[in-house]
């Protein structure tokens, strides 16, 4: 299946932006674990503060966009797997997986693998190379 270098760069992208919003996430719910709120200390008057409450706003917006992200991936994700699914190599296969998949960077994937950087570029460039010359 054709696709575009745009395509697998936003891909991995996505995968890395999911990651992410996820550790935050994560992070968010550890600091609101256990928090109650207390009238024991709370300021009297006019404006009492709702910490909590916003706490909890911005922690259901952040796993709202979470999802979307996890949406758009998905789909975009399935492309890509079908692309790379025409990759003969199975060793080409996993370093394209763990780039436009995983979202790993090259360096890792170099570490991982037993490549160097420039064997991987290789890899991917006569990939790229193929994929957008189907393309168009």
């Amino acid at each position: 299946m054709p696709i575009t270098y745009q395509e697998l760069r936003r891909c991995a992208a996505l995968a890395r932006e999911a990651d992410r919003l996820r550790e935050q996430i994560i992070r968010m719910r550890a600091k609101l674990e256990g928090v109650s709120p207390s009238p024991m200390g709370t300021p009297r008057g006019g404006g009492v503060k709702d910490v909590i409450g916003r706490a909890i706003a911005v922690l259901d917006a952040t796993e709202r966009k979470w999802l979307r992200v996890i949406e758009e991936y998905t789909a975009m994700m399935l492309r890509v797997e079908a692309a790379i699914a025409g990759v003969d190599n199975p060793d080409h296969r996993t370093v394209l997986r763990m780039r436009y998949l995983d979202g790993e960077r090259w360096g890792e994937i170099a570490r991982q693998m037993g490549y160097t950087r420039d064997g991987l570029m290789s890899i991917n460039q006569r990939w790229i190379k193929k994929c957008t010359h189907k393309h168009t």
